[in-house]
């Protein structure tokens, strides 16, 4: 195929799949809301793990399937790294300039989730450390390249596996104030899981697309 016709036809792939992973994230994330209130699960804990991990599974299926199926791990990072510094950053100042009321805060919010934030950020820069000092595999472009091998990988799980201790704690002791939400659960569950196929299916359609713009603009 023509570079042109290349660069035209995976344009358009691209178009499609971020559509696709859109309207993927949007039955996610609202499939999570609902079952989350029929279990009343509190609003922090909420938003801080079933939201957030719900709005992050396209950049979790983005480095899964961009390492494991197509060898890019350079990729899925970027991806990962880019969306946390777009959300961390733009998100809280756009809904402050553009919102009409103000944007409340908490001690909770402060103390616990913005500092397990930076701690987060301090361990992956610490695995990434390590697999250049303990298991390098050689360099590119005069850059030092490591493996980030399994045991490295167990860090970051473990962290996270903490943080959800911790907010699992918040919701043992958490009192609804309000009687469970009424839902449909094997409708809202077919849904999520039918929204996590859906999100997968537009993810390789984003990175075939993106795989294939670094060959024609060797990037």
């Amino acid at each position: 195929m023509a570079p042109l016709a290349t660069i035209l036809t995976h344009t358009g792939l691209a178009i499609v799949s971020t559509a696709v992973v859109w309207k993927g994230s949007e039955w996610l994330e609202a499939s999570s809301e609902k079952l989350s209130a029929h279990y009343q699960v509190p609003p922090l804990v909420q938003g801080s793990v079933v939201l957030a991990v719900g709005s992050s599974f396209p950049e979790l299926s983005t480095a899964v399937i961009s390492t494991a199926l197509h060898g890019e791990f350079e990729l899925g990072v970027a991806a990962v790294v880019g969306s946390a510094l777009f959300n961390i950053l733009m998100i809280p100042a756009l809904a402050g300039l553009c919102g009409n009321g103000t944007l409340a805060s908490t001690r909770d919010l402060i103390y616990k989730e913005t500092q397990f934030y930076l701690v987060a950020i301090v361990v992956l820069l610490l695995v990434f450390s390590f697999a250049v000092i303990y298991n390098p595999v050689g360099s590119s472009f005069g850059a030092q390249i490591g493996e980030v091998t399994r045991r490295l990988s167990l860090l970051p799980l473990a962290l996270y596996v903490v943080y959800v201790y911790l907010q699992y704690q918040d919701a043992a002791d958490y009192t609804p104030d309000e009687a469970p939400a009424e839902i449909n659960l094997p409708k809202q569950g077919g849904i999520l899981l039918g929204s996590l196929v859906v999100i997968l299916i537009g993810v390789e359609g984003l990175l075939q697309s993106a795989i294939t713009f670094g060959r024609v603009f060797e990037t």
